[in-house]
């Protein structure tokens, strides 16, 4: 059996545990550890946890995103329904204020923008809405306020990379033209490169990453 066939079977192995009966709607390609998955699912929730899923997976090197939602009767809402359902879902799940959140909600397309004071709020409000009933696609465009610059961006990055044992720090370089940020290296799994690019972001003073770190070539188990 080849990498891509090992690769296969283990992605497949792991979407049937964490999406359930939805995983059998999902068609997996495998070509040089570049992911295409395929398939009609009955919810966006299903589709993002199929995605990260085969990004967590050692590896996969890109996840191409072919699935499709198609609601059934009983989760279909109208725009103000889910918009309004958003509304609330963000103000009691997240410390975001849901006024601060512009929420539009068109064919079960659902837009957020605003803006708050850091990436992770940004990633809360928007895990806050994945589940809610009548959404086919999320687009967040919610902005991240300007930060006081801090003197040693390197040195803080490099602290902030020790709280996230998920991913070897001691293989990704730090290199810093002012508040702008280029990581290089390699980790074993999508989810681990956007995991230290995302703990980049959380520092004070940093206004944009460039993620080169690259998946590294390992065995699947």
């Amino acid at each position: 059996m080849n990498t891509d066939s090992r690769l296969r079977e283990t992605l497949v192995a792991q979407l049937s545990f964490w999406v359930g009966r939805s995983a059998n709607n999902i068609q997996v390609v495998v070509n040089d550890g570049i992911v295409t998955l395929r398939g009609r699912l009955p919810g966006y929730e299903q589709k993002i946890f199929s995605v990260e899923t085969a990004q967590r997976v050692a590896g996969v090197k890109a996840v191409t995103d072919e699935l499709v939602v198609e609601l059934k009767e009983a989760r279909k809402r109208t725009d103000p329904e889910i918009a309004a359902s958003a509304r609330n879902a963000i103000g009691w799940t997240t410390t975001v204020p849901s006024d601060s959140i512009k929420i539009t909600a068109r064919a079960g397309m659902l837009t957020l923008e605003g803006t708050v004071e850091n990436w992770s709020q940004k990633g809360a409000v928007e895990r806050s809405v994945r589940h809610l009933p009548g959404i086919i696609a999320i687009a967040n465009l919610i902005t991240i306020k300007p930060q006081p610059f801090q003197r040693d961006v390197k040195a803080a990055i490099e602290s902030s990379f020790k709280k996230h044992p998920r991913f070897d720090a001691r293989k990704i370089d730090v290199e810093t033209t002012g508040s702008k940020v280029v990581l290089r290296g390699n980790t074993s799994s999508i989810a681990e490169r956007e995991e230290a690019e995302c703990a980049a972001r959380t520092v004070k003073g940093v206004s944009d990453v460039e993620n080169r770190i690259v998946i590294a070539d390992s065995a699947t188990g």
